[in-house]
């Protein structure tokens, strides 16, 4: 699965934790009880071992570090899916 997939909806997408609970709660990206991800949460779910390579990949694109640009006041779902599908992650 891509991480585009994982967040086919604005509801999957979280800031502020890499994964997140129904009702809000911190677990990790892997938890069956995760139902909400950041860009981050959503590339070590959908590509484990090879997450670190993509990040820097984004990293090196954005300009920024991915954790502080997914919680970014000013930053959108959009934003977001729009990047996945761009680089096709």
């Amino acid at each position: 699965m891509k991480a585009y997939e994982l967040l086919n909806d604005k509801s999957k997408w979280c800031q502020g934790q890499a994964a997140m609970t129904a009702s809000g709660d911190s677990v990790g990206v892997h938890s069956a009880w995760a139902v909400r991800w950041s860009l981050m949460g959503a590339l070590g779910r959908c590509y484990e071992f090879t997450c670190w390579g993509k990040k820097e990949d984004i990293e090196r694109r954005l300009g920024s570090d991915v954790d502080n640009w997914n919680d970014a006041e000013e930053r959108t779902y959009e934003d977001v899916i729009g990047l996945l599908k761009r680089l096709d992650l």
